[in-house]
């Protein structure tokens, strides 16, 4: 009986040597002799593949990072030429913008009118901004301009200004008794960080406020 229980147990030993040998055979042959596997590929993408970035005056850089600052816009208004794209791949390509932040009413291509614009290979269109009339501020936005149909090959690009409150319209000035001249104005478009009007009197070519302090409505009279 006892003879018979060693002689198992020497066959399960050498069974495991077996098996153990087998498993590192397999590994050395499946992973050193190839490093290929065919009908399959990688690859990497970026948004410069589709596009490049031209600055204009307002804004440096490139594609890959660019900052646009329009210094002081002092009236609500479109701002050409902020920058270009191009199409720089081998197959027709729709670029889109989008602003991050109320202070831009709406980014624009040239070539479209609007915030998307589809590029032959080797075409380009500007892209213009304009400023929003309902606030005045010290703006810092993000523009981002992404290849379309795509959730990744985008940049965003830093975008600041200070934005000055929209005009008044329909400035009138009416004379009252004792040379007295009132001076009245339709509100401005701006309602939000309006702080209030001056009122200026040309005298000689030159220019002199009459206020001491910005008008809360939308009237005021010179009595002097």
């Amino acid at each position: 009986m006892t003879t018979r229980r060693l002689a198992l147990i020497a066959l399960a030993a050498a069974a495991v040597v077996l098996a153990v040998g087998a498993v590192t055979r397999l590994s050395s042959a499946s992973f050193t002799t190839s490093l290929e596997i065919a009908g399959n590929s990688v690859t990497a993408d970026r948004l410069s593949n589709h596009f490049a970035v031209t600055p204009g005056p307002d804004a440096a850089g490139d594609v890959d990072g660019l900052t646009i600052d329009l210094g002081l816009v002092d009236e609500p208004q479109t701002v050409t030429d902020v920058f270009t794209v191009t199409n720089v791949g081998s197959s027709t390509r729709t670029a889109t913008l989008a602003f991050v932040g109320d202070q831009v009413a709406a980014p624009r291509f040239a070539t479209s009118g609007t915030a998307s614009a589809t590029l032959a290979p080797g075409a380009t269109s500007s892209v213009s901004l304009t400023t929003s009339a309902v606030r005045a501020d010290d703006v810092a936005g993000t523009l981002r301009l992404s290849l379309d149909g795509s959730s990744w090959l985008y940049r965003d690009y830093a975008v600041t200004f200070e934005a000055a409150p929209a005009a008044p319209e329909s400035v009138t000035a009416t004379p009252r008794p004792a040379a007295d001249i009132e001076v009245a104005w339709a509100a401005s478009a701006t309602t939000e960080n309006l702080v209030g009007y001056d009122v200026y009197r040309s005298t000689g070519g030159s220019w002199s406020k009459r206020t001491p302090t910005p008008v809360t409505g939308t009237s005021w009279t010179d009595t002097s």
